[in-house]
């Protein structure tokens, strides 16, 4: 789970002066959840998907480092074999 600070535009195309300074001290905020599939100086790579027997990811995304704020490991968990 990688918490991350995302560009953001105004929703209105023309903004006075005093709505433009409040909204350039908001965050925008991104959550993201995924496999870590590489982490590099530069970047952190993630998969939302993966496919297991073909070793195949869906939905990679790829996040600066300098835009991360916190980064929480999750255990994958054991597949269900289906006996018991």
């Amino acid at each position: 789970m990688v918490f991350w600070r995302d560009a953001q535009d105004h929703k209105d195309t023309w903004v006075d002066s005093e709505d433009a300074e409040k909204f350039g001290d908001e965050e925008c905020t991104i959550i993201s959840v995924g496999f870590l599939i590489k982490q590099t100086a530069k970047y952190l790579t993630i998969g939302s998907d993966w496919d297991e027997a073909d070793n195949d990811y869906g939905t990679v995304r790829k996040v600066p480092v300098g835009m991360i704020q916190t980064i929480n490991h999750i255990p994958t968990p054991e597949p269900e074999t289906g006996d018991k």
